[in-house]
Formats: structure tokens, sequence, C-alpha cells
């Protein structure tokens, strides 16, 4: 006979993964029947067209071949997973002399949001062929200025100090008729200003991992640091890693005790505040039940050294406050990653 009796306290954790990679780089706009070639600072990895009838890609090198007009994405991807993979929209041009009035084409840009050192690159992109490219910025969108030297289809700056629009005039060189593009929008925001957070619980299904408090901020200066203060007294700082043109921290955190916990974080230039924020994070317990399935020859509920181990699939409910929550299936044991609040009883029984 089986014999399984188990009265356990658990309670219950949100789970959340994260990943990220640096940006192709090289030229993404070209003629169809040309070729151009991208790159990645990750090697190793393989490269895939969004849309092969518009440009191929050769899998290993990353040299792209224009087919036909038109905007795909180009893929880069490491052996990591999915979650390790980057794109850049690609465009193929017809590059028959444009006559006439220009299509126009669209902007693209590398920033929606930036500060006064990020690095910027604007793109004019599925312009007509024989353009003569004009890059112009405005503070309102209404009125605009030509920008001295800005006369490629690309476009790479630094030094944002107030949000702007950016737009390219494109005139047909054969022709001189100019058709405007779209404005594209690039908000400012002070260096190191927080753009993103989040709280992070690392998936696992054999430990209660600790929350992380992921914070990302605009620049990559190596002078950044990251303080947080946990709300049960005890506080860290931690440096931030840089990625492109921001920089992320995710400090983690062990809470012994479950409750509600103000939490304050606050971003260091150089040991000098920039930006801060604060939120409420509530914390429950967590219990992971290591379980172990064998025949009770003798039906004492005590594993003795003659009591060989299950072998064979077995059944097996879980309540939970006498409430049946789940059923797993599994033959020697289980880890099972409790969910409820301080006190709630976990039951196990085999079912036959």
């Amino acid at each position: 006979m089986k014999h399984l009796i188990l009265l356990l306290l658990a309670t219950m954790f949100s789970l959340f993964s994260y990943g990220q990679m640096s940006p192709i780089t090289g030229n993404t706009h070209l003629c169809a029947g040309t070729s151009t070639s991208l790159s990645d600072a990750l090697p190793g990895g393989t490269w895939t067209s969004g849309n092969t009838t518009i440009a191929t890609v050769d899998i290993n090198s990353g040299i792209v071949y224009g087919i036909a007009a038109g905007t795909t994405r180009i893929y880069y991807a490491t052996s990591f997973g999915a979650s390790d993979s980057t794109s850049t929209p690609f465009t193929v041009s017809s590059c028959i002399p444009c006559s006439g009035t220009p299509t126009p084409g669209t902007v693209t840009t590398s920033m929606l949001k930036a500060c006064s050192s990020t690095s910027i690159t604007l793109a004019d992109t599925g312009a007509s062929y024989g353009i003569h490219y004009q890059w112009q910025s405005s503070p309102d969108s209404l009125t605009w200025s030509n920008i001295t030297g800005a006369n490629a289809y690309v476009y790479t700056f630094t030094g944002l100090s107030a949000t702007t629009y950016y737009r390219c005039m494109d005139t047909c060189i054969a022709s001189g008729i100019t058709s405007p593009t779209a404005g594209q929008k690039i908000i400012y925001l002070p260096c190191y200003h927080i753009i993103a957070d989040s709280i992070k619980n690392p998936i696992n299904t054999t430990t209660c991992n600790p929350p992380q408090f992921y914070v990302q901020v605009i620049d990559t200066s190596s002078l950044l640091l990251l303080k947080t203060y946990y709300g049960d007294g005890s506080h860290d700082s931690v440096t931030f890693t840089a990625s492109s043109t921001t920089s992320s921290a995710s400090p983690a955190h062990t809470y012994y005790s479950p409750g509600s916990y103000t939490i304050k974080q606050l971003v260091l230039f150089n040991n000098i505040p920039q930006d801060s924020i604060m939120f409420t994070y509530h914390y429950p317990s967590c219990k992971i039940f290591d379980l172990n399935f064998y025949f009770d020859l003798n039906g004492n509920h005590i594993r003795e050294s003659n009591e060989p181990a299950n072998g064979i699939p077995v059944n097996v409910r879980v309540d939970s406050a006498g409430i049946p929550i789940d059923t797993l299936t599994a033959v020697a044991g289980l880890y099972y990653k409790a969910l409820g609040p301080v006190g709630t009883i976990y039951s196990f029984q085999l079912l036959p």
C-alpha cells in the first residue's frame, strides 16, 4: 500500500522574466539587385528575413540582398533562446530615378526618448530614388528649420536639449519638386532619468526566489549607481549595466516576513541624486514542498531502508484549506510551490 500524509503551510508569488541584447548595426536601405552587410556585437547568432520577397539575408554572414522594393525586418538571434534576439527595419528601393513629385519616405528613429548625451539615429526609408535629402527640426511641428549638413537619408546626432520634431524634405533631383515626410517626435528627458521600472520574480519551480526591483535609465555612464531602500530597515547600492543608449539594474532582496513594504529607489550619478521612484510592494510568504513517494510496506507511515521508491506514474490531489485546487502526475516524487496566505493548510493525497 502507498501512503502520503502531509500537512504544510505556504503562500503565493508572481513570476516574470526579462532578456536583452545589443542592436543590429549597418546600412538598412539599399537598391534592388544590390547587397549590404549587417552585424551585431554579440557573435555566433543566425540571421533571417521577415519577407524574402523583399530581401534575403545569409544565415551566418548577415549579408542582405535586395530583391524588390518594399520594407521588411531583418532578425538576428543567438542560440540562447527567443528572448536573445533583435531586429531592424530594412528598406529596399527600386532605384528607378524619380520624375515629377517624389514619394516621401518614412522617418524611423533609434530613440523615442533621449537626453543630451544620447546618440540618436534618424532614417528616411522608402523614399523615391534620385532624391536630395534635407533634414529639418521643429519645436512644435509647425515651424521648421533646416539642419546644416544633414543631407543623407540617415542623420545621427547628439545634444538633444528639448522635445523636438524631425522630418526630411525629399527633393527629386530630376524635377526639383519636394515632398516632406511626416514629422517624428523625440521626447527630451534629463540624463539619468528613469524610463522603466518593474518587479521581477525569477521563475524557478524548486526554490522561492527573492523579488528583483528593475530600473532602467537613459545614459550609459559608469558613474551611475542605484540605491534601494526596501522598507524593512535595510538598503543597498548596485551599479548599472550599460546596453546601447540605456543602463539597467535589478537588485534582489530577501524578505523574512510577509507584508506590504514601501520601496524607494534612488538613481545617483557620481553620488549626486538624479531621479527616484517610490512604490508599495506586497510580499507574500513562499514554501516549496519536496514530496517523495514510496511503498509503505508495514503501514507505519515512516520510510524504512527496505521500502522502495514508487516506480509508476501516480496522480496526486492537492487541497488548500480543504478545497481541491490541483491534480498532478508524478513517479518518485515532486516539488510543489504552494500558493496561499500564511496559515493556509495544504494536504497531498494519492488518488486511486
